[in-house]
Order: structure tokens, then C-alpha cells, then sequence
């Protein structure tokens, strides 16, 4: 673009479109016997599919961030490719940077944990980003080793919950016990493909699954309506999503039709639906699932890994080997 000063890199121009994912608790991995009203997570996923997924909901609420980013120093990488790797690492990192700036409250504040390999990238992707009067400053700290805490986060936090953790800030914070946090996995993604390549509903997704996920993709907020079975999720100013797998047909829609308000507007996403029904009513909208999304996301990708193993192959760089 004309006029703008940006970093580039490979692949810049292809972004990633994430799907969004409906969060499943794991009530017997959750712990609120301390406090069953607590609203704390502890999401297992990869954490790009999870800050998707924490989205919809939270954009603009969240009043701290901290993330720990690898640092990118080449050392898990027999060849290593300064150019290759840095577009890489700059091409996952930008998708969060994204989310966890929709994410932050108008107070709120982003700390980033980052040594020299990739400071420099991080404050210029930042500044483009955020814009350059939202940095504050960079603080310089001793870098202590000590070993991977992810696979022991869980154990930690029930031990600090029961009281039990001296380790941290426990003391200068008079922590005694108390809290707790649910625990959610990520579901599946929405969409498979089948043997012959075509695109099919996850047959993981029950009815209520399949509703919530839809609703998820289309911004309305899944809600089931006790009296009317088809605002299974609204949206702004009486919009309604219904999502259901059966054909529909004039009968049916009919029947629809004939409960609705004069200022409501509805869309209907179904498997399959009788030529001319999606032009017979001009507040309610048919879409075809899953047709409808096929175009908005990746669906199927479980992994946007930062820790990069092995760095992309551009066509030109082919060719260069090729010679």
C-alpha cells in the first residue's frame, strides 16, 4: 500500500482465517468446589483456536494480557533459514496479535515476554498493529532457566486453590486458598471432508452442537427460546438464527412464518430446502449448511503452532534449489 511504512514477509498476503470453536467444559477436570459461581477458564487447545473461540464473547473486556511467545532462536532447526523462518514466525503471530487486540478492554494493557532474536519484529509488527502511540516502554529483565511449566499448570493451580502452593507470589500476596476455574476443550472443527472430498457437517456435533457452532460462525448468540423452537439463537433488533438438518419445505416454512412478528427477521440454515423457498419470504433468510461457511474459515486445521519444526517451501525458493 501506498504511503504506509509495514514489515513484510512471505505469505503476508494470505492470511489465516481461523475457525471459530465452541468451547466443551470438562466438568471432572474443572475445580469449583471452592467457588461454583466462578467464571475463571483453563482452556486445552492450541491457543490461536482458543483466543478465537474466546472471541465473540470477550472482545473488549479483557483488562490484561500476558503472553510468553517462542522466541524463534533457530536452535530446534538443523537449516536454519533466517528469511523462511522469520515470515513464518511473523505469519502466526500477526492472527493473535489481531484477536488479543480485539480482545483488550480500552484500559487494558498488553505485557509480551520477548528476547533479542525477535524484539525488534515484535515492537514494528506491534506498532503496526496497535499504532505506535499505543507502546509504553520495554522492560529489561534477568532471564532465570527453569523447566517447561505448561504440563504442570493444572497440578499448580489446584494446589494453589487448596492452599497448598508456598511457591510465587503466595507470601507477598497473603494468599491463603480459595477460587477455581473450568476446565474446556476445544471441539472438533465443524466441517469434514468425506472419501470423495466434499464437504460434510462433523457427524461429532449433535443437533444443539451443530446450532451453537452455526450460531458461533454467524454472530448470533445460541439462547433456545422455551416456547418458540426455531429462535434457538438471536442476534440485534429480533433477529433469530434456526439451524436445523431436516429438508425443508413450504409446509414447514409456512408454519414458521405463521408464529413470527410483523419486526422479526429470521435466517434458517439447513441441509437441504424445495427450489424458490429461499425467495418466499423477504424477513426470512435460507442458507444451506454447510455450504454457508465453507468460504469463511480453515475448517480441519488443529495445529497453528508456533513452535515451527519446518519452516514453509515458496515456489521461488523451489526453483532456486532446482538450479
Amino acid at each position: 500500500m501506498a504511503n504506509k511504512l509495514e514489515l513484510t514477509w512471505y505469505g503476508k498476503d494470505e492470511p489465516i482465517l481461523v475457525e471459530p470453536r465452541l468451547l466443551i467444559e470438562n466438568a471432572a477436570l474443572s475445580n469449583t468446589a471452592a467457588d461454583p459461581d466462578t467464571e475463571n477458564m483453563l482452556i486445552h487447545g492450541d491457543n490461536l483456536l482458543a483466543l478465537k473461540a474466546l472471541e465473540g464473547k470477550y472482545a473488549g473486556q479483557v483488562n490484561c494480557i500476558y503472553i510468553d511467545p517462542p522466541y524463534n532462536t533457530g536452535s530446534a532447526f538443523e537449516h536454519y533459514d533466517d528469511n523462511l523462518e522469520h515470515s513464518q514466525w511473523l505469519q502466526l503471530t500477526r492472527p493473535r496479535l489481531e484477536i488479543l487486540w480485539r480482545l483488550l478492554s480500552e484500559e487494558g494493557s498488553i505485557w509480551i515476554s520477548i528476547d533479542d532474536d525477535e524484539q525488534a519484529y515484535m515492537k514494528v509488527l506491534c506498532d503496526e498493529l496497535f499504532g505506535r502511540s499505543s507502546f509504553v516502554a520495554s522492560i529489561i529483565w534477568q532471564k532465570r532457566t527453569s523447566p517447561d511449566m505448561r504440563a504442570i499448570i493444572k497440578v499448580r493451580l489446584d494446589k494453589i486453590i487448596a492452599g497448598e502452593d508456598p511457591g510465587g507470589i503466595t507470601k507477598s500476596a497473603k494468599w491463603e486458598k480459595g477460587g477455581g476455574y473450568r476446565f474446556y476443550e476445544l471441539a472438533p472443527t465443524l466441517i469434514n471432508e468425506d472419501a470423495f472430498g466434499e464437504a460434510v457437517i462433523n457427524p461429532d456435533y449433535d443437533a444443539d452442537m451443530l446450532a451453537a457452532g452455526v450460531a458461533l460462525h454467524e454472530d448470533f448468540t445460541y439462547h433456545p427460546d422455551s416456547k418458540l423452537f426455531w429462535k434457538q439463537s438471536s442476534g440485534s433488533e429480533k433477529s433469530y438464527l434456526f439451524v436445523t438438518t431436516r429438508h425443508l419445505n413450504s409446509d414447514y416454512l409456512d408454519s414458521i412464518q405463521s408464529t413470527m412478528e410483523e419486526d422479526e427477521y429470521l435466517t434458517i440454515a439447513c441441509c437441504s430446502y424445495d427450489k424458490g423457498l429461499d425467495r418466499v419470504y423477504d424477513h426470512i433468510t435460507v442458507k444451506k449448511i454447510p455450504q454457508m461457511l465453507l468460504e469463511r474459515c480453515e475448517f480441519g486445521k488443529t495445529d497453528y503452532n508456533l513452535n515451527i519444526v519446518h519452516p514453509p517451501v515458496y515456489e521461488d525458493e523451489e526453483e532456486y534449489d532446482a538450479e
